[in-house]
């Protein structure tokens, strides 16, 4: 959410960084209102958006909105379960453990737009 002195809220969808930002190209006094959601998780960001400035009264809004337009796969859900049960496990034993090939493994995080299962398993082990 972004809440700018004399404008109505608004927000944006932003990705995975990878890097830290270093300028954000916000007015002085802009408040910026964080929601860092589960990996995997698909977001109706043109619906989302649309909403934000409706609802921005109600301090229900932002979680209201995020269960209504943001929803993960079963199968992603299945696979991060499993990188938590097991952090210390290869990316191939990750695959054996779901039934699936390490290839098809890594077409699903693909798919989804995420970093490949390593970079989530050695987060976990973090």
């Amino acid at each position: 959410m972004v809440e700018a002195p004399g404008a109505k809220p608004s927000g944006f969808v932003s990705g995975i960084a990878q890097q830290p930002v270093l300028s954000t190209g916000f007015a002085p006094g802009t408040r910026l209102t964080g929601y860092r959601l589960a990996p995997g998780t698909r977001i109706d960001a043109a619906r989302l958006l649309a909403c934000v400035a409706e609802a921005a009264e109600d301090p229900s809004c932002p979680h209201r909105l995020i269960e209504e337009h943001c929803a993960r796969a079963p199968a992603t859900v299945e696979v991060f379960a499993a990188i938590e049960a097991r952090p210390e496990a290869t990316t191939a034993e990750l695959a054996r453990r779901l039934a699936v090939t390490p290839r098809t493994l890594q077409r699903q995080f693909r798919d989804s737009a995420l970093p490949a299962p390593g970079f989530w398993l050695g987060l976990a082990r973090a």
